[in-house]
């Protein structure tokens, strides 16, 4: 196993495979009867105890312990439907309310479409929730015909969702250079006009920035790709930082 900087524990290899592989290991070392196709219907309660797991083919299941390890709604095709949350709120379990996580987001009015696939390697995400505070993390994105994915973006996405859910809308910040504050990518901008006041501001940022990244910021904020430095206003600097 392997621990990422966002504490997030993944196998060595990067594969899923591996965790099933040594899961199926451990189950086959303990004579564990794996019943695959077989759904729930019920659970049965006595003494404040499971007792009794029901079968939707009427098989009847006795247990000293039922453990239930039931999965979301986002992905029906598993069996991972949300059915079996009737279940357990008809024997007294409170559920909370049920919303995505770990999930890609969908920007409304969205204009990278034509970067489809681009990735910037190290940008700190953030967002401000709601009631809730500020929350940020820092990773790759990428960039999808529909708006964001990536580590950090899923990692954030718990937070952007929460927030959807309370005011209807949600904005995020991006900071694709991180290892500077916004007084430093100032001043370097400014250096740049000053030193190398011929040279494209593509050219420029293509140092710090991959270029296709750089020509998309720039068209966001409408300045032409084909500016030269000289030519960039302070105000542009500003939008810039």
């Amino acid at each position: 196993l392997k621990t990422e900087d966002n504490g997030r524990v993944l196998p060595a290899s990067d594969k899923a495979a591996s965790i099933v592989e040594i899961l199926l290991k451990e189950l086959k070392k303990y004579n564990v009867n794996i019943m695959t196709g077989t759904a729930v219907r019920r659970l049965s309660v006595r003494a404040d105890r499971i007792h009794n797991v029901e079968l939707e083919d009427e098989r009847q299941l006795e247990a000293e312990a039922v453990v239930v390890a039931t999965g979301g709604i986002t992905y029906p095709m598993t069996g991972s439907n949300g059915g079996f949350f009737k279940a357990l709120k008809n024997i007294g379990h409170t559920i909370v309310s049920l919303q995505p996580a770990l999930v890609p987001l969908e920007i409304e009015t969205w204009q990278g479409a034509a970067m489809l696939g681009v990735s910037i390697e190290d940008c700190i995400v953030s967002t401000a929730g709601g009631s809730s505070p500020k929350h940020a993390t820092r990773g790759a994105i990428i960039f999808t015909h529909w708006g964001l994915s990536g580590p950090a973006i899923l990692s954030l996405s718990r937070f952007v969702v929460a927030t959807l859910q309370e005011k209807g809308a949600a904005s995020l910040s991006l900071d694709i250079m991180p290892d500077l504050n916004e007084e430093e990518i100032r001043g370097w901008l400014s250096a740049q006009k000053e030193n190398r006041s011929q040279s494209l501001i593509k050219n420029v940022l293509s140092e710090r920035i991959k270029r296709s990244v750089g020509e998309f910021f720039l068209g966001m904020l409408k300045i032409p790709t084909d500016r030269k430095c000289c030519e960039i206003s302070k105000k542009d600097i500003n939008r810039l930082a």
